[in-house]
Order: structure tokens, then sequence, then C-alpha cells
């Protein structure tokens, strides 16, 4: 690997490391959906009752 090619990896990782920071920083877990009712839900409400199946279901 030339040095070029170094200097273009470290300038692709730093801009995705930059990104990543700033929608850490800036976001909300809601936004990013980083809980599964979360992704599950897709916007819309999840009833109580189901979050409770679900945990009998897998607890």
């Amino acid at each position: 690997m030339d040095l070029m090619d170094e200097v273009e990896m470290f300038r692709k990782m730093h801009h995705m490391l930059a990104k990543a920071y700033a929608d850490f920083v800036h976001s909300t877990p809601r936004q990013e959906k980083v809980f599964k009712v979360l992704q599950d839900a897709d916007g819309h409400r999840v009833p109580v009752e189901s979050l409770r199946q679900s945990l009998r279901q897998h607890g």
C-alpha cells in the first residue's frame, strides 16, 4: 500500500467517524432506532401488553 492510499483511507475513516459522532450527539435513540422495540414499531405505538408477551416468550 503506498502513502497516497493510506492518506485516502485515513480521510475516509476520519469522515465516517466524524459522521458517526455527529449522529450520536445530535440524534435520539428513537431516530436511530437503536432499541428492538423501536425497530419493530416503525413509527407506530407499541402496546405495553405486546411487550409483556414478548418478554414471556423470550424470558
